[in-house]
């Protein structure tokens, strides 16, 4: 633009005016807060230093708040809870950290075992501090049982007096548990065999007991081309009648005895009823001390006396020779009462008494 001016001297100014657009300004303004009610589209329009519009625009985006919760197991019963902080993230807005603690307990275990000791048996608790597996103490419960020696007893019988004797020998850790293994062995006096038997006819029919002591085996011989092993009574029926050697061998690993007896199985014999009439018992009842007596017109070679309890038992057994007159006297206090049957064998027969014992 040009204007022509008179000057104050009176002659032309020309004034030239050279006019430039100022740009408007338009700023766009990005900012971040804390506050959710402070987000948001600001718009403001200002003048600027030339005169013109200018716009500014606030832009203003939410910043997250830091939010975090942890969870943690203590074996310190006193901490346990929620503990919760507020701090300044590096935006400059809160952050809130949670922190939970649960209580973890020590850790239990048992554990039941064998001892061959007496004294390391019971009940123990061992503590292992910060021995599991969350860090906290472990607690181990033992049981131990106490596991014996085993015993076993073995009886060895002997012959030799001087050989009697009791030895204990100790197997360390040989048994079946592991503990160890004790072995007696006793060595016991075993007597040579007596034997001896008593019988009772019947017709053809013979009863035989055997009454041998110490015998682990016996034969019996009938006198008749057979023989037996039954221990200890055996019933043998004769074809006939006649006398026969019946012997019995009794034995043992000490020795051998045997003991021989004639036996007569014969029509003719005692008659019972005139034997009965001239024996005597007395007294009878009696208190295990009483008298046999006996008187006939005949002898005998062995006449056997035998004492049986009402079980038939052989309580009391003798062999006396019988020449036509009989005492015999008893002392069997020891006896309990009760009833018991004494049997008189011989060759030409037998009978049999009752006795009562009282006290």
């Amino acid at each position: 633009m040009v204007d022509s001016f008179v000057s104050i001297a009176g002659c032309d100014s020309i004034v030239t005016s050279i006019i430039t657009l100022a740009e408007s300004y338009d700023v766009i303004i990005d900012q971040l807060s804390c506050n959710p009610a402070d987000t948001g589209v600001i718009i403001q329009n200002l003048l600027s230093v030339e005169g013109c519009d200018s716009v500014v625009t606030q832009i203003i985006s939410l910043v997250d708040s830091y939010s975090d919760t942890t969870y943690l197991f203590t074996c310190d019963s006193s901490l346990l809870g929620t503990d919760i902080e507020i701090l300044t993230s590096v935006d400059g807005c809160d952050s809130i950290i949670t922190t939970i603690y649960n209580y973890s307990g020590p850790s239990f275990s048992s554990v039941i075992g064998n001892t061959c000791y007496l004294d390391s048996a019971g009940f123990f608790r061992d503590t292992i501090y910060g021995g599991a597996f969350n860090g906290c103490d472990s607690i181990i419960n033992s049981i131990v049982f106490y596991i014996p020696p085993s015993t076993s007893t073995v009886i060895v019988p002997t012959c030799d007096v001087s050989d009697v004797e009791t030895i204990i020998d100790t197997l360390y850790g040989s048994s079946y548990t592991g503990c160890d293994s004790i072995t007696i062995t006793i060595k016991q006096l075993l007597q040579p065999p007596v034997a001896t038997f008593t019988y009772i006819k019947n017709g053809l029919q013979v009863t035989f007991n055997s009454t041998s002591t110490n015998a682990t085996s016996i034969e019996w011989d009938f006198g008749d081309g057979t023989s037996s092993t039954i221990n200890p009574s055996i019933t043998h029926l004769y074809s006939g009648e006649g006398s026969y050697d019946v012997s019995l061998i009794a034995s043992n690993i000490c020795g051998i005895d045997t003991f021989n007896r004639v036996i007569v199985l014969a029509n003719t014999g005692i008659d019972l009823n005139a034997l009965i009439e001239t024996l005597t018992l007395y007294p009878n009842p009696n208190n295990g001390v009483f008298t046999l007596g006996l008187e006939a017109d005949f002898n005998l070679h062995h006449l056997d006396l035998v004492l049986y309890d009402i079980l038939g038992n052989v309580v009391d057994q003798r062999t006396v020779q019988f020449n036509g007159k009989l005492t015999e006297n008893y002392n069997l206090q020891e006896l309990p009462p009760g009833t018991y049957l004494l049997h008189l064998n011989s060759e030409k027969g037998s009978v049999t008494l009752k006795v009562s014992l009282t006290k």
